[in-house]
């Protein structure tokens, strides 16, 4: 999951919030949240609504866009979550698809 993070959740926030987490449910990856920056540069990206089945048609979009203005993969693509698969509906689902680029060549 990759999400912005408001500059008052510092790393001391994160270790306040994980002594909280025993005493609720549901939270056992909560220790494996890490905070970090990425600075990836260039990228492309199309926000696919729908289920996760269908992502491969949309990254198919942005493989041509990428193709028709001459860029090239700079690494994996990733995504991020903007729907809570548990309370939406599949085909509502957002997703915003980003792959990283550079000019070819």
């Amino acid at each position: 999951m990759l999400i912005h993070r408001p500059e008052s959740a510092t790393h001391g926030f994160a270790q306040w919030a994980e002594e909280k987490v025993p005493k609720m449910k549901n939270l056992d990856l909560v220790k494996e949240v890490k905070f970090g920056e990425t600075a990836e540069g260039r990228c492309v990206q199309i926000l696919h609504v729908g289920p996760y089945s269908t992502e491969p048609e949309s990254l198919a979009k942005l493989y041509e866009l990428m193709e028709v203005e001459g860029f090239t993969f700079n690494g994996f693509h990733h995504e991020i979550y903007l729907s809570d698969p548990r309370k939406t509906p599949a085909e509502r689902l957002r997703t915003i698809l980003r792959q990283p680029v550079k000019e070819k060549g």
